[in-house]
């Protein structure tokens, strides 16, 4: 399969677009049906110093600014001036929210965000995880995972009531980490919209960066153990798959002998590519921040050299004084355009399962009940939505873990 992509310079804004053809096929996918932005590499904070009130779980001053500001908001503006145009459902944002995970930059990037009034999903980057000032006034380890979970908790709530099949549950709690000693939270996800089922994929490490620099170095990490990244993908797609696939990951998959250095190291890309390729005919396209370049290349499937679907880079959007983002356009035939237009009258399919505290807070929502032995000891409250109505049930956890 071929696709197209390419840059596009509109009233002074730097839009690239991509097009995804729902049946793989430009022959029959000749309806444009709706589209998606993806942002990345936003760096609220960059070359700002420390930012908001001193340290980095601060707060803000109500002057924080900065070049990476002014080109969030000069591509927010544009994205609501052409929301309906552009047939624009939600934008996703591709990690590297923040320059060095200052709270101060979370809250001014969450701030621009909200005010802009459009549906978003932000994803964490390698700049977003381990807190820090400088390499002498940093985080003890990378908790920076659970305070954007923490800080976009409302965010994600409200965008998983716009789509189906939400399930994040991974963003609701923390494991154990063995590589590193300390707990991480995962922000790994999937639901379903308008056909195509969409695939978060955290590949952020949570090591220290070498040479005694600040935060995390740029490579990236499949977590090899449970809770972790390559669990949740091998456990997704082990089933099969009845929608279109399309990944994204602040870190592109890279086929190269040195890809460790930036991403994926070559055995992790393998490791990545024999879980796609049984559904290399579903698969759209890897969607990818983190290098700050436009990219568009094959996946290959190294044991036999075959390719398939597309890895999608698209440049950091503090980058240009305008702003810049990728618009995916989806694409199909006309027999879909009568379904979704019925379906966007239409609430999302309600959740089946709700894990709750015994004081009210929710610790996970999904189609497929929860499994147990992710949770610490405990009581809590399991309420299953069934045919003949809401079911609630309490249940205590000892010794799972």
């Amino acid at each position: 399969m071929r696709f197209w992509w390419g840059f596009t310079l509109l009233a002074a804004q730097n839009v690239l677009y991509w097009d995804i053809r729902y049946h793989g096929d430009p022959a029959r996918d000749t309806v444009h049906l709706w589209s998606f932005v993806q942002l990345t590499d936003v760096h609220i904070g960059e070359n700002q110093g420390d930012y908001g009130t001193p340290g980095y779980l601060d707060t803000l001053t109500g002057a924080e600014g900065g070049y990476s500001v002014e080109a969030l908001r000069q591509a927010l503006h544009w994205l609501q001036q052409n929301w309906q145009a552009e047939k624009l459902a939600f934008i996703v944002v591709t990690g590297d929210l923040t320059d060095s995970g200052e709270r101060s930059e979370y809250l001014r990037f969450r701030a621009l965000m909200d005010s802009a009034g459009l549906p978003y999903l932000p994803l964490i980057g390698n700049h977003d995880v381990w807190p820090y000032v400088s390499a002498s006034n940093e985080a003890s380890y990378a908790w920076g995972d659970s305070l954007a979970a923490m800080l976009f908790a409302d965010a994600r709530q409200r965008f998983s009531q716009r789509v189906s099949a939400w399930e994040g549950a991974s963003l609701t709690y923390s494991v154990p980490n063995p590589e590193t000693g300390f707990r991480s939270r995962f922000h790994n996800f999937t639901f379903v919209y308008g056909g195509l089922r969409f695939v978060g994929v955290d590949g952020v490490s949570r090591q220290p960066a070498p040479l005694g620099q600040a935060g995390v170095g740029p490579q990236a990490d499949l977590h090899d153990f449970p809770g972790g990244t390559i669990r949740f993908l091998d456990t997704l797609l082990s089933a099969a798959q009845p929608f279109p696939l399309v990944f994204l990951c602040h870190y592109p998959l890279l086929n190269s002998p040195v890809s460790g250095a930036n991403s994926f190291s070559p055995q992790e890309y393998d490791r990545i590519m024999s879980l796609l390729y049984p559904h290399r005919s579903q698969v759209r396209v890897w969607i990818a921040g983190h290098l700050h370049r436009g990219a568009d290349y094959p996946l290959t499937y190294r044991p036999t050299g075959e390719t398939f679907a597309r890895c999608v880079e698209t440049p950091a959007n503090k980058d240009a004084t305008q702003g810049q983002f990728r618009i995916f356009r989806v694409w199909g035939d006309a027999t879909q355009v009568s379904a979704l237009e019925s379906r966007s009258e239409a609430k999302p399919e309600r959740l089946g399962y709700r894990l709750l505290t015994l004081t009210g807070q929710l610790l996970y929502e999904g189609v497929r009940p929860p499994s147990l032995s992710e949770w610490p000891d405990g009581v809590y409250l399991l309420q299953e939505q069934t045919a003949q109505g809401l079911r609630v049930r309490a249940f205590f956890v000892s010794g799972a873990r």
